[in-house]
């Protein structure tokens, strides 16, 4: 009880106190971050070799932790295509990386600058052609409902 009570009545270090006294241990552990960051540059670009030049535009690699890749994906459509591609990329990194990789972690994290690209480019005159298209396979109520849609499209376009 009174060691407890002796560590907790020591005021706490400040910032630069803990500073000077592991510039040691700082220097040591930024050293450690740096490598990691070449290392992780490294596995990045054995990854964007790995797939197509279209999927690497919408997927990054995060880590490798026991041997588990991990990486963010833009939507599930993405996260379903690196599934398929799996074993591929596993076999890319034991021919080529140091490190070993036995399976991979797929993560979705959508952006928003991705998410509005995707309602820009619905909201176009090719999105009035499809829905003149669909429209022709529908019945009454739904029909006119969607020819009435893409004329609003058409006329934004115009306007």
């Amino acid at each position: 009880m009174f060691a407890y009570y002796a560590i907790m009545s020591r005021h706490p270090k400040t910032p630069s106190e803990w500073l000077r006294s592991g510039q040691k241990t700082l220097s040591s552990t930024l050293r450690h971050y740096a490598q990691f960051a070449a290392q992780l540059s490294h596995w990045q670009q054995l990854f964007q070799q790995s797939v197509d030049k279209n999927t690497s535009q919408h997927c990054q690699l995060l880590n490798i932790r026991d041997g588990q890749m991990i990486i963010q994906v833009d939507n599930g459509s993405w996260a379903t295509r690196l599934k398929l591609q799996q074993a591929a990329i596993i076999t890319h990194f034991r021919n080529n990386a140091t490190v070993p990789v036995q399976s991979l972690s797929i993560k979705v994290s959508p952006s928003m600058n991705s998410f509005e690209k995707n309602i820009k480019n619905q909201k176009d005159s090719s999105s009035a052609e499809r829905l003149l298209t669909m429209a022709e396979g529908c019945d009454e109520p739904l029909k006119s409902e969607l020819k009435a849609l893409a004329a609003k499209f058409t006329a934004n376009d115009k306007g």
